[in-house]
């Protein structure tokens, strides 16, 4: 910094404005600028965007167009935290109707860089991946490590956000090392936090608590900034919840959802809401918070929450009217999210075609790698085919399910397709002892993830059938005798002898 731009560091506001009015453009400029920074240090997010274009105007009529089109990126970034798409949308075309000959590749790439990250805010996913491309392929020019490891974590992020959590957790790490490379701990933090999220995804939870633990401890070894703050404890908060550790990702993001953007805010809330503490006031208050703020994708991600818990007739109703309006506005991640739910509204129902031909629309597909949506499609499909007869399809499914790896994350999912196949058994061939099996594998799962309630009843339905040759139902086998006196008797075979 210039000692001309330090000297108005110490002046009053009052002043600053007075500055702005008169005399040379680079003086106008420098008290503009000390201005927009300020506003950004203090959340006035909407005024140093106002300022900034201020800034790019004198910057253009001096003719300097490099720094026109930095200030038109700050702007951008500025806009993006108070959601004014519509100011974003007005300086990208702005700054695009500009002969690119006029810039050099630093300022376009702060340019694709700002406004990359804007859409990707506002779910133009597609959009957002091709600006930082751009601004990577910018940082090539440069050869700047610090821009190369900002942009590999923004397409990471996009990446991820695209269906491909493994591709933008590689992207991610690649940033992470460059940043610990320049020993940028704000960056390192960053990153981190955004890793995190995306580890959550991928069912790798506990990997992505280890990684928002290790960006909390971070802040206290950088001067505060409350962008970066915000940005880990809601990445710890959600590694709490996504561990079962309810209490403290609640009072994680409680401790933050004060002070956020309202798109933010709104996120927090709904993730406070999935804590199990005063669930529905907390929801009720997102609601608000995004309907206010024209934060339409997460107004209907709550749309679908209440589905959830709605009876099926008015989940049915409502739902149609979510995926008709995602549709129209090209939100494909809660139109799909919306699609699940139906599907399992219209089961319950007793609609089990209408439920196939809902769910015939998605696939695997529509859920990239994202673990959790692409098991509880897989569930909710086998159940309908089984309902509809579709026997032979379902069973492939269940027994996919039935064989993941065994990490408690997933317990649930393999219980289920154990269920599954069970339920296919018994609709082929009757109450077989093959049934019980698969019956009881579930069931010893469902106590492994401690799921009692779901235990309880489908042990009483185990229980209170008959299998082949009107044999009751047995009950566990507690030791290694009884395992072996029964296959013995199962068998016919006498010679089986417990051995020591």
């Amino acid at each position: 910094m210039s000692d001309d731009f330090e000297q108005f560091e110490d002046m009053e506001e009052s002043e600053l404005w007075e500055q702005t009015t008169h005399g040379p453009s680079e003086t106008r400029i420098h008290a503009l600028m000390t201005l927009a920074h300020r506003a950004t240090d203090t959340l006035a997010h909407a005024q140093a965007a106002s300022i900034q274009e201020r800034i790019a105007d004198l910057y253009l009529e001096a003719k300097k167009t490099d720094d026109a089109l930095v200030a038109y990126a700050r702007a951008i970034s500025a806009w993006q935290e108070v959601e004014e798409w519509e100011n974003i949308e007005t300086l990208r075309v702005k700054a695009e109707a500009l002969s690119d000959s006029l810039f050099e590749a630093g300022a376009w790439r702060e340019f694709y860089s700002a406004y990359g990250w804007a859409a990707y805010l506002r779910r133009a996913y597609v959009v957002a991946l091709e600006y930082v491309e751009k601004a990577i392929a910018c940082t090539e020019e440069s050869g700047s490590t610090h821009y190369r490891a900002l942009h590999l974590c923004q397409k990471g992020v996009l990446t991820a956000a695209l269906g491909r959590s493994a591709d933008g957790i590689v992207f991610l790490q690649e940033g992470l090392s460059l940043a610990r490379e320049e020993s940028n701990l704000f960056m390192v933090a960053d990153i981190l936090a955004d890793l995190s999220i995306i580890q959550s995804r991928t069912l790798d939870r506990e990997a992505a608590l280890a990684t928002a633990q290790e960006a909390a401890a971070l802040l206290t070894e950088i001067p505060p900034f409350v962008p970066l703050h915000f940005r880990v404890k809601f990445a710890l908060g959600n590694a709490y919840l996504c561990t079962g550790s309810t209490l403290l990702a609640f009072q994680t993001f409680e401790s933050i959802h004060a002070d956020l953007p309202n798109y933010l805010k709104a996120k927090t809330l709904i993730r406070m809401s999935e804590c199990g503490y005063d669930d529905e006031m907390w929801e009720s208050r997102a609601y608000t918070v995004a309907k206010n703020s024209n934060a339409f994708d997460l107004v209907d991600h709550i749309e679908v929450t209440r589905a959830m818990r709605a009876d099926p007739a008015t989940a049915i109703a409502s739902l149609t009217s979510v995926i008709e309006r995602t549709i129209e506005r090209d939100d494909d991640v809660t139109r799909d999210e919306a699609r699940l739910v139906l599907a399992r509204k219209l089961c319950d129902a007793g609609r089990h075609a209408e439920a196939v031909e809902q769910l015939t629309i998605l696939s695997v597909a529509n859920f990239g790698d994202d673990a959790y949506k692409i098991l509880t499609y897989l569930i909710l499909r086998a159940d309908a085919l089984i309902a509809v007869g579709e026997l032979v399809e379902a069973r492939s499914i269940a027994l996919a399910l039935s064989r993941l790896d065994r990490r408690w994350e997933v317990i649930d999912a393999i219980a289920e397709g154990y269920w599954q196949l069970a339920t296919i058994e018994l609709a082929a061939n009757g109450p077989t002892i093959e049934w019980e099996r698969l019956a009881n594998q579930c069931i010893s799962l469902l106590a492994l993830e401690g799921d009692f309630a779901l235990l309880q009843e489908r042990a009483e339905f185990l229980s209170g059938a008959v299998v082949l040759d009107n044999q009751p139902y047995r009950g566990s086998l507690d030791t290694m005798d009884a395992l072996i006196a029964d296959i013995a008797n199962e068998t016919g075979s006498p010679n089986w002898t417990a051995t020591s």
